[in-house]
């Protein structure tokens, strides 16, 4: 992330991040303990009613699918930009999705694609 961000000319002490899976289940598979998203959705809820972001980039399946639950895949989502109302549990925003940080490890075209994503991140935070 640290690299992403760099790259990004970004650096942490201007940025709020969290992670909204904070206990990881066995063998770290989501898909097989949903249980595991709801145990800490309160602190996710809690901090972006503290830190009150505009702007907000999720990264990866589990965080777009947090925000908006019918998505169809991290290729097809990422780059776009959505906003949510005050009714909804995050609360009136603007959404830039992208991948997982983690993908630009296994895949190194997605670290330009996760760059631009954060840099358009960034613009609209502007």
């Amino acid at each position: 992330m640290d690299r992403l961000l760099r790259l990004a000319g970004l650096s942490r002490d201007v940025l709020f991040i969290t992670n909204r899976v904070r206990c990881q289940p066995p063998r770290n598979r989501l898909d097989d303990h949903p249980e595991a998203l709801l145990a800490c959705e309160h602190w996710t809820v809690e901090e972006l009613k503290v830190y009150n972001p505009r702007v907000v980039v999720v990264m990866g399946k589990t965080a777009i699918k947090g925000v908006f639950p019918k998505f169809t895949s991290v290729t097809d989502m990422r780059g776009r930009v959505r906003t949510t109302g005050p009714e909804h549990r995050y609360g009136a925003r603007t959404f830039v999705s992208s991948a997982h940080p983690a993908a630009a490890l296994r895949e190194k075209s997605w670290e330009a694609l996760i760059v631009e994503d954060l840099l358009l991140g960034k613009e609209l935070a502007e």
